[in-house]
């Protein structure tokens, strides 16, 4: 109700609160406010006032589905007052007019409504436009997030993720351990945390994070895919192997696990086997230039160079920029005479 009527410090995402007792001040204080709104519904009905009786109730039947009374992934988030607040706010204007109607001359119904209007117009104005910038992208949201509610563990995470997609690795492990200082039973903060890591090159701290992320939720499907990258690193690829093939069976549609299966395959010569499963990984996601390289690989190791040059060529239309589809096209269209010399000498998956 606060953010309904004073919509300041604003979050898109608030820390849960679970109360333990009735006696807490925020559980009274609910419990009022709901005993006033079915009070004042209560009177409505005898008076007969088919005007707010639909303002209350339109309020009350459109919070109720969000009001965790049957319990929901996200128990507080601004949104689930859009709809609710215009039964509201409806009843807030028209209390207004009817007041000031009843009870003021037209020249006193200016001076108090124009000012009013124009200073409401004007500062929910500036709370937009100060919400638009928040919302500008992921990073300056999560900032925002992070500065009010520091002790929090998501947006540590969420900006962990945002500073990895942005390249910036060791600001991304910061705030990764932030996060699990915070919460060291978060399974999503373990597995990312575990995939920078990788990326730079800490295998044996990669992969104690993924197992602990496993332990923690063993049907992550996710995790058993990273796990199974790490192992390949190291080029353990039967270990490796059964890890994707873990993975995949939680998670049969998992595209990026079919093509790492099939990266397992490739090293081990079964190729066929490899060309299955990076054809499964395209279907389970068609815009996957890795998977159509790889599986240009794999046709090439059988001496199917025209299909292979198919596949290569729609990586590089996906991902124009994309070096390692580059040299396997020119490869392939040297070996079948259709180019004068190769950048490199044998063809490369992505591993």
């Amino acid at each position: 109700m606060k953010n309904l009527i004073f919509p300041f410090w604003l979050n898109n995402m608030y820390v849960d609160h679970t109360s333990t007792s009735l006696f807490e001040y925020k559980v009274i204080l609910s419990l009022l406010v709901i005993f006033l709104l079915l009070g004042i519904l209560f009177f409505q009905v005898k008076a007969d006032n088919k005007v707010n009786l639909f303002c209350l109730g339109w309020f009350v039947l459109t919070w109720l589905p969000v009001s965790n009374i049957i319990p929901i992934s996200t128990k507080m988030a601004d949104r689930y007052l859009y709809l609710p607040a215009v039964g509201l706010f409806l009843l807030f204007s028209l209390s207004v007019y009817t007041t000031s109607h009843r009870w003021f001359s037209r020249k006193a119904k200016q001076l108090v409504t124009i000012p009013l209007m124009v200073f409401l117009v004007f500062s929910l104005s500036y709370l937009s436009i100060d919400r638009n910038r928040v919302w500008a992208n992921s990073q300056t949201l999560w900032e925002d997030s992070l500065r009010k509610a520091p002790a929090y563990w998501v947006p540590h995470m969420n900006l962990g993720l945002t500073m990895a997609q942005q390249g910036r690795i060791e600001e991304a492990i910061s705030y990764y351990r932030e996060s699990l200082r915070l919460n060291p039973n978060s399974v999503h903060t373990h597995n990312n945390l575990g995939v920078v890591l990788l990326e730079r090159g800490q295998i044996g701290d990669a992969i104690g994070h993924y197992l602990t992320a496993l332990r923690l939720k063993p049907d992550y499907a996710e995790t058993y895919n990273n796990l199974g990258v790490a192992m390949f690193r190291q080029g353990e690829f039967d270990r490796a192997k059964a890890h994707y093939l873990e993975a995949l069976r939680l998670d049969p549609d998992f595209g990026k696990a079919h093509n790492n299966l099939g990266n397992v395959l490739v090293e081990k010569g079964q190729f066929d086997q490899a060309i299955f499963h990076y054809s499964m990984a395209l279907k389970a996601k068609a815009h996957y230039p890795e998977a159509h390289n790889n599986l240009g690989v794999a046709l090439a190791n059988q001496g199917k160079l025209n299909e292979a040059i198919v596949q290569f060529t729609e990586a590089l239309r996906l991902k124009p920029d994309y070096p390692q589809a580059r040299a396997n096209l020119d490869l392939a269209l040297a070996l079948v005479g259709k180019a004068t010399e190769p950048q490199n000498s044998s063809l490369t998956p992505l591993k």
